[in-house]
């Protein structure tokens, strides 16, 4: 008997919403609403349409998410057969939007609630493909906290993202790194602490400008510390997704560049996007993203390199909920004997991560 499974089951099977005859709002228009822009483009093609969205901060009311606008909590008084959908990684900030709500009189749910319940087969097939016992712990727990909105007790790995499993802690002489979203060089250092000195190569990309400075100075440091040679670490100034051409990109000041992201896919800005499979000649034999929500779109054009090479994955898939299932799923399709784990390495929600890799 899986109780994990069980409890998840029941959780996303009992007491379904039917939102058909409803219009759809979401409360919340800040970063979590601009993360979830991805995923919900995706749900569309599923007749899964939001309005509009309300924020009670003035500053947010009359721009623009998506291709939505930002209205006063007071506008859904004149929506008919209105449902909102409250959208926050922070628990205080669900309850207290709800209990609002609750008090206008309004129908209402949490957002993730609504899309795991609307993709329980899809959370449960995941679930099935996990390889150990930990994974499905940790998935378990993450999946109740998100559709309840109440924290949940789950196996925590604070450290050593990416680096973790047995598997992506090995050293191999021949191996090429890929850092998708390599901020000013976490991860690279710490992928050295394990590494050392046997690797072939790491190729990083960074889109936020000022990151991108920042890790530049930081590989130079890297190099003498660990006795690289100048050509060992390749960086590049852009962003990764399915496409080559250019994008618009913003800069997320308020926590010095983390969270800087892809802002508009469709519209030409002044930031290169690159797609992996277009960009990249050589195999590579490890993978890893943390890119704001737009991993999927990553996976996608980077299919034919991971299906001809089959690297080590270690990709973010907390940037919404519509990710934690999607993401693996992708990943299983393009290779179906990849082994999946997953871990969490934050005491909130963000910090989920799906490894993929093939045994040898």
């Amino acid at each position: 008997m899986d109780k994990n499974r069980e409890d998840i089951e029941e959780l996303l099977t009992n007491d379904r919403r039917d939102l058909s005859n409803t219009h759809l709002w979401i409360w919340g228009a800040g970063d979590t609403a601009v993360l979830y822009q991805q995923g919900l483009s995706r749900l569309e093609k599923e007749g899964f349409i939001i309005e509009g969205y309300v924020d009670s901060d003035s500053r947010k009311q009359g721009n623009i998410i998506g291709n939505r606008q930002i209205f006063a909590p007071e506008k859904l008084y004149n929506v008919e057969d209105v449902c909102v959908l409250i959208c926050s990684i922070q628990e205080n900030v669900l309850h207290s939007v709800k209990a609002e709500l609750d008090k206008m009189k309004i129908q209402n749910y949490f957002l993730d609630e609504i899309i795991l319940k609307n993709h329980a087969k899809e959370v449960l097939e995941f679930y099935d493909a996990l390889t150990d016992e930990k994974s499905r712990e940790v998935y378990a727990g993450i999946i109740k906290w998100r559709v309840t909105g109440c924290r949940t007790s789950y196996p925590l790995d604070r450290e050593e993202d990416y680096f973790v499993l047995d598997s992506f802690r090995r050293c191999n002489k021949d191996e090429i790194f890929v850092d998708c979203g390599a901020y000013i060089g976490d991860t690279i250092e710490n992928y050295c602490k394990v590494k050392g000195n046997n690797f072939k190569k790491i190729i990083s990309f960074e889109a936020d400008r000022v990151n991108y400075q920042k890790l530049e100075n930081n590989i130079e440091k890297i190099n003498r510390k660990y006795g690289l040679s100048d050509s060992q670490i390749v960086a590049h100034n852009c962003a990764v997704a399915d496409k080559m051409g250019k994008i618009v990109f913003s800069r997320y000041e308020n926590n010095d560049g983390i969270g800087s992201k892809i802002t508009n896919y469709e519209e030409e800005g002044d930031c290169n996007v690159i797609c992996l499979d277009e960009y990249l000649n050589e195999p590579f034999t490890f993978l890893k993203a943390d890119i704001e929500s737009f991993e999927y779109r990553m996976l996608q054009g980077a299919r034919r390199h991971i299906k001809e090479n089959k690297p080590m994955l270690a990709i973010c898939v907390y940037h919404s909920a519509i990710d934690l299932y999607s993401v693996p799923l992708l990943v299983k399709e393009i290779v179906p004997d990849y082994k999946l784990a997953v871990r969490h390495h934050a005491d909130d929600l963000s910090g989920t991560v799906l490894y993929a890799w093939k045994e040898t």
